[in-house]
């Protein structure tokens, strides 16, 4: 009888381990899930700020063209600064910011980085900036 119990008692332990990785399974699925949720949102964030991105870009050119009658292809540079709206034409230098929520911050940022531009070679020979809020 002794092993007999015993062998019941492993039964009982394995199907409860068995259970236990079931419901950890479980767990494991609903996290992917709520991971594949999160995901969707923050791919759709990131495709509408691409395409603000772009939009801005868009519009500042326009808008120069139109009141300035200068053509300049804006770009972003990724540097050791990270500026969303940059080109330069002729004695013309465009540096915006693209954002959904223009603050103080952001102002400031913006500033300092047309402080570091000035001083850099892409920057030198022009007279005129523009910064630009989109």
């Amino acid at each position: 009888m002794g092993k007999c119990q015993q062998a019941v008692g492993e039964r009982r332990q394995a199907l409860g381990e068995v259970k236990a990785l079931k419901e950890d399974q479980h767990r494991l699925w609903e996290e992917v899930r709520e991971l594949r949720r999160e995901f969707r949102g923050v791919k759709t964030t990131v495709e509408r700020v691409t395409l603000s991105l772009e939009e801005a870009r868009s519009s500042t050119a326009w808008r120069l063209k139109e009141a300035l009658g200068v053509e300049v292809v804006l770009d972003r540079v990724f540097d050791a600064l990270e500026i969303n709206v940059y080109g330069v034409a002729g004695d013309l230098c465009v540096v915006g910011e693209a954002t959904v929520r223009l603050g103080l911050g952001l102002v400031e940022e913006l500033l300092e980085k047309v402080e570091v531009l000035s001083s850099s070679i892409a920057y030198s020979g022009t007279s005129t900036v523009v910064k630009r809020y989109c």
